[in-house]
């Protein structure tokens, strides 16, 4: 009994650890971005941008390391990380065969999910 109760200790350690290590690398390269973007703008000496991109008009901008959008990602990044700790989370209660937990856990994830989708519409 003993050891079964080590085994289950440990095991939510390590859950709890990757879940941490995705927040806290979540807001790590997204103030790294920020910073680049805060920088970029800075020596430039063009002000700052408040112009916002949506996702889908990044890719050129970013290519180009324009400060808007390196601004608009890390704030993106920002936004997701959340999402991937309650998709770490969904994963982990699934491995568990939690059914309660599966059950709450996705009606969280779509809710972050829709919000995300209808903001960005």
């Amino acid at each position: 009994m003993q050891a079964l109760r080590k085994a289950v200790v440990a095991e939510v350690a390590d859950i709890n650890r990757g879940i941490s290590h995705v927040l806290r690398g979540g807001v790590l390269v997204s103030v790294g971005v920020l910073l680049a973007g805060l920088t970029i703008a800075a020596l430039e000496g063009s002000g700052f941008s408040f112009e916002v991109l949506e996702p889908g008009q990044l890719l050129g901008p970013l290519l180009r390391l324009q400060p808007a959008a390196l601004l608009s990602l890390g704030v993106l990044i920002l936004i997701l990380t959340p999402v991937a700790r309650v998709a770490l989370s969904l994963l982990s209660f699934l491995r568990e065969r939690d059914r309660r937990y599966v059950e709450i856990t996705t009606i969280v994830l779509l809710n972050l999910l829709v919000g995300f989708l209808l903001g960005i519409a």
